[in-house]
């Protein structure tokens, strides 16, 4: 794993993050659980960002998210009512 290009990563997305949608948010935490590589400034700001547009995402989304979260351990409860929430309207 090429560590300081991850957190380049992490930091030029967060840097747009504004810009992103409910895929490419679930699409960014799901690969860096994948990697199992935590970034806790990245994981806020997608939690932050993806509280806004969950109640929008399909199923898919919602679990990529909820399973990303779990896998590096990043708790967010805010997030995961958001998340649970979406789940039960679907």
């Amino acid at each position: 794993i090429d560590c300081p290009l991850m957190y380049a990563i992490s930091s030029a997305a967060i840097a747009t993050m504004s810009n992103f949608r409910s895929q490419n948010l679930s699409n960014l935490v799901w690969a860096f659980a994948t990697l199992v590589l935590v970034d806790d400034q990245l994981c806020d700001s997608i939690a932050e960002a993806a509280i806004q547009i969950l109640p929008q995402v399909d199923a898919q989304g919602l679990s990529n998210t909820a399973w990303a979260f779990a896998r590096l351990e990043c708790r967010n409860d805010p997030l995961m009512e958001v998340i649970s929430a979406a789940s039960m309207a679907i």
